[in-house]
């Protein structure tokens, strides 16, 4: 499913992007943009931890000069682990409203928003002997964890201005979900403004 999901996503940027040809370049009359980033992040379920690399796809729209909105899907973490391993594969799909103050080397923003988050694999049995998260692994001491989650996201970050339509976007991301989910991811991303 994540496949379809990126295929389409990348069909999406490439049409807007193909859209965007026809606008003389030094004119920023549209307000749609893409991100594209990789980064790394350091994720927690249960009494489980797991970090790696992580990136991101985004579409944004400017509602304003200092509000924006962005509907994104990032990979978090992306170690299951074994049957006999702790370790797990999150990703996420978020909307998020940006607020931002303007200079003229670049942006600071925030961002508030909210994400659906759906986790997988293996984590600690807790001090009690029982899984908070997820069912007794039959094959091994572990808990089973496949399960979907909606959290809050908060970030902060800085897009630098390349020129008029392309940034470099710095950015530190938290995620807390519902079922003891949390994460933090630093990424380094690609901006594009159609």
């Amino acid at each position: 499913m994540n496949h379809k999901f990126l295929v389409f996503l990348f069909t999406c940027l490439m049409c807007g992007h193909a859209f965007a040809l026809d606008k003389p370049f030094d004119v920023k009359s549209d307000r749609f943009y893409s991100v594209i980033g990789v980064g790394f992040s350091d994720g927690e379920v249960d009494n489980t931890s797991s970090s790696g690399v992580a990136y991101r796809f985004a579409i944004g729209y400017e509602l304003t000069p200092q509000w924006l909105v962005e509907l994104g899907y990032q990979s978090i973490v992306d170690d299951e682990g074994s049957e006999s391993e702790e370790g797990y594969s999150a990703q996420a799909l978020s909307v998020s409203l940006l607020g931002r103050a303007v200079s003229r080397k670049g942006e600071l923003f925030y961002r508030v928003g909210l994400a659906y988050v759906d986790f997988s694999g293996q984590t600690n049995i807790s001090t009690s002997g029982s899984c908070d998260v997820g069912s007794l692994s039959t094959v091994s001491s572990l808990c089973s964890v496949d399960e979907g989650s909606v959290g809050a996201v908060l970030g902060l970050g800085y897009d630098y201005y390349l020129d008029l339509r392309n940034e470099l976007r710095f950015e530190i991301e938290y995620i807390l979900a519902d079922n003891q989910y949390s994460s933090t991811a630093l990424f380094v991303n690609y901006k594009y403004n159609f």
